[in-house]
């Protein structure tokens, strides 16, 4: 079920923000991240606090094992449009999911920083939370919005209606931000408030910032992601180079050279243990690894989780 309840809401954001289509050209998948926010309810005693952290659903659908919170999303951009949609899930102990879901639509190659007012016409900005998911039907008239929210079976189904979400930072390495926003329930006419809210997704099913030179580098990969307390840095080499691999912390500054020398032709691996080069434990938090093998310099974000 969880699997189809993900797809499906992914399809339901795509349905509301209009233009955007299953043709759209994956540029990133976001494997990972945070996403948290508390809520109360404007009148009544209905509120809490929604936080999942985690790696994104697998292929299969289902929540890795001994994983009861995943986060993922992906950014694209098609037709002269770009769209970011990043979202969180948490599985309860009665078998029942809470998920969250944010989602951003801008004309262009990119998503701007800055607040981007909640759009109750078009759909261009806007934000779900259900709680308590038990089940999912697929509905009959797929073009209908409504129909889409009735197939979920929730305890609350809310949508956005106001206020705005605030990107720090957006692209197809990452998406992090935060928002504070008015939302409702139009089953139950529960009107709540999400506020102290934050995000950041990071990316790895394409990792990789290439420069534009002579291609001496392939198949760029760290796995896990986000990871603790170890991550492997791979990647092929195409003849044998004199390489470089660093890690930066997000100020920009080295913290750990894992290589620099002779490195063969074919499959290399290094790993980082998240310390700095002086043994130091480094906080959590994401950081950069960049490889540089002859002129071709690779860098890709990865997270260190608590």
């Amino acid at each position: 079920m969880f699997q189809r309840f993900y797809v499906i809401a992914v399809l339901l954001v795509v349905i509301m923000v209009s233009g955007a289509t299953a043709q759209d050209d994956p540029v990133a998948e976001y494997a990972g991240g945070v996403l948290t926010f508390d809520y109360d309810a404007l009148w009544g005693s209905y509120g809490g606090n929604f936080f999942a952290e985690g790696v994104a659903f697998p292929e299969s659908g289902e929540f890795p094992a001994g994983q009861t919170e995943t986060c993922g999303g992906g950014f694209s951009t098609s037709n002269d449009t770009t769209t970011v949609i990043a979202y969180g899930a948490v599985l309860n102990e009665d078998d029942t999911v809470d998920f969250s879901l944010i989602a951003i639509r801008e004309p262009g190659d990119l998503i701007s920083t800055g607040n981007h007012p909640i759009d109750v016409e078009t759909y261009m900005c806007l934000a779900l939370y259900f709680d308590n998911v038990s089940d999912f039907t697929p509905p009959d008239d797929t073009s209908s919005i409504e129909e889409w929210l009735n197939a979920v079976v929730a305890d609350y189904k809310f949508i956005s209606t106001s206020g705005s979400i605030s990107v720090s930072s957006c692209d197809e390495f990452g998406f992090e931000g935060s928002f504070d926003i008015t939302m409702i329930d139009p089953d139950s006419y529960t009107i709540i408030s999400a506020d102290q809210a934050s995000f950041n997704f990071y990316l790895l099913v394409h990792p990789v910032a290439v420069s534009d030179v002579t291609n001496v580098l392939s198949s760029i990969s760290a796995a896990p992601n986000p990871f603790n307390p170890m991550t492997n840095i791979n990647f092929e080499l195409a003849n044998d180079s004199m390489v470089s691999v660093d890690i930066y912390n997000p100020a920009g500054e080295l913290v750990s050279n894992l290589w620099s020398g002779d490195c063969l032709i074919g499959l290399n691996s290094f790993t980082w243990n998240g310390c700095a080069d002086d043994g130091s434990k480094l906080s959590s938090g994401v950081y950069l690894y960049k490889i540089t093998a002859d002129n071709q310099v690779v860098s890709g974000k990865i997270m260190l989780a608590k």
